[in-house]
């Protein structure tokens, strides 16, 4: 019996070396030794999860790029947030008393009935199905990409395509893989997987980039 204790421990020394193998390696393939949150686990079978955790997985490798990422759009969202908090906010806990404060309420409710609709409007038809949108790069014009994610809803089949933000840019670059190729069995997304695939498409766009400038 003490024989088998030593070999079930053995066992679960060589899984924790091999799991701080796989640690370091990911950092060195990030660049740096810099240390990075990995992706937690999901549940493979929920697609909504496994779309958010690519998303979550592009938005931390596109900071091991040369580019750097815009938050323009994430920030306008959360002013908008923050403008129908505080409207909701005074509605409710402002010093007036209803039935006097009818007219003041009307207005609350439109301006934040507004609000809603613009935030609603600002993710449906401006980002749409971006992940990141970058800035341009030192001294290379119109240089600046941005990344989406497509599942449709019941596939496996996972979309990211890579453009220009310039409107006159119109060249993009696209794959499609099963996401059987980022995620393992048991949940983890394969980093180094989806950082080459990204890389690649980045590289066509640079390689594009260039020939524009011939």
């Amino acid at each position: 019996m003490a024989g088998d204790g030593k070999e079930i421990g053995g066992g679960q020394d060589e899984v924790n070396n091999e799991n701080r193998n796989n640690n370091e390696e990911n950092e060195e393939s990030h660049g740096g030794g810099e240390q990075t949150t990995p992706v937690p686990p999901i549940d493979v079978l929920d697609p909504v999860a496994v779309h958010r955790g690519i998303n979550d997985c592009i938005s931390k490798l596109i900071t091991f790029t040369e580019y750097k990422e815009n938050f323009s759009i994430s920030n306008a969202k959360l002013v908008i947030m923050g403008l129908a908090c505080a409207i909701a906010t005074f509605a409710t806990l402002g010093p007036h008393s209803f039935p006097e404060n009818r007219s003041i309420l009307g207005v609350c409710v439109g301006l934040y009935t507004g609000l809603c609709l613009l935030l609603q409007i600002l993710s449906v038809f401006i980002e749409k199905d971006i992940v990141v949108t970058t800035y341009d790069l030192p001294n290379k014009p119109k240089s600046a990409l941005q990344i989406s994610t497509m599942m449709e809803k019941g596939e496996s089949t996972i979309r990211i395509k890579v453009e220009f933000v310039d409107a006159l840019m119109t060249h993009s670059e696209e794959t499609s893989f099963s996401v059987g190729r980022y995620y393992s069995k048991l949940g983890d997304i394969d980093e180094r997987a989806l950082q080459s695939d990204l890389v690649i498409l980045i590289s066509r766009m640079h390689d594009q980039y260039y020939k524009k400038d011939k």
